[in-house]
């Protein structure tokens, strides 16, 4: 077999992979996890029909029943959070709202929905506020759930190789002009959703981040409750990260940087 033919069959291959590997990985990566199963359906109806009915307590205890099956569904959290709403328990709303938001964060009813909530919490913590670009990073950030960066992180990393692949067997200058521009353009993309994918993956998975469930919640210099001792409050629907836990205390941090401690009881970890 001559090197021409050597190079023809590398090139079917490359093509070949670059058209099919995307397809497996949508098929084998959900984007947005949906319930399966005859039982989860079933739960799923019934929780639906009881909300339908103005039912939100046996609504609340069909969704949470579906999520003690370990099923992760942008649906069910919000549904949950309606329910939640609907019985003004705000810090629980906000927690499924929250949820549903990490996995379908264009989900205009969900984004919707958290947006009216947290209007009615209690709190207004002054913070700075972000410039152009800070706006515009956090806009891109909200706007790819962690499974859709991997995915494209992955598409755009075999797109690279391909492309690389191909200067090698490409000998006329047009053509590998062209192919330069692409595995560029395919580099830029991965560098930045790969970056992004990292951020957001040690957000959601390094770092604890919370919602405050009761009605009111003193926070403390340190572990220990003393009476006139309170550094600030916080109310019910309070977003806050964990810095660390104690026994039945833990340390948080507002958004305008002021940290205390508060009942680990008293939130719920999104």
């Amino acid at each position: 077999m001559n090197m021409q033919w050597i190079r023809k069959l590398l090139l079917m291959s490359i093509i070949w992979i670059a058209t099919n590997i995307p397809v497996f990985i949508c098929a084998e990566i959900s984007l947005e996890p949906q319930p399966t199963g005859d039982r989860i359906e079933q739960l799923f109806s019934e929780a639906n029909r009881a909300y339908e009915q103005a039912d939100f307590e046996r609504a609340i205890e069909g969704y949470e029943n579906i999520l003690n099956y370990k099923v992760i569904n942008p649906a069910v959290y919000f549904n949950l959070g309606n329910s939640y709403f609907k019985t003004n328990s705000l810090g629980k709303a906000i927690l499924y709202y929250e949820k549903g938001f990490r996995l379908s964060p264009r989900d205009e009813d969900i984004l919707e929905n958290l947006t009216l909530a947290r209007v009615m919490t209690v709190d207004r913590v002054d913070h700075a506020v972000p410039g152009l670009i800070a706006n515009l990073l956090t806009t891109f950030y909200n706007s790819f759930s962690l499974n859709e960066l991997a995915l494209i992180s992955l598409v755009a990393m075999i797109s690279v190789i391909v492309f690389f692949s191909l200067l090698i067997l490409t000998r006329s200058p047009i053509l590998r002009r062209s192919i330069w521009y692409l595995t560029g353009f395919g580099i830029a993309l991965l560098l930045i959703f790969s970056t992004t994918f990292y951020v957001k993956y040690d957000n959601y998975h390094n770092q604890t981040t919370a919602i405050v469930i009761s009605p009111k919640l003193d926070a403390y210099p340190a572990p220990i409750q003393t009476t006139g001792d309170v550094a600030f409050t916080v109310h019910e629907g309070k977003k806050a990260r964990v810095l660390q836990s104690r026994e039945d205390w833990a340390e948080i941090e507002l958004e305008n940087g002021w940290k205390g401690w508060v009942n680990q009881g008293s939130l719920d970890e999104i």
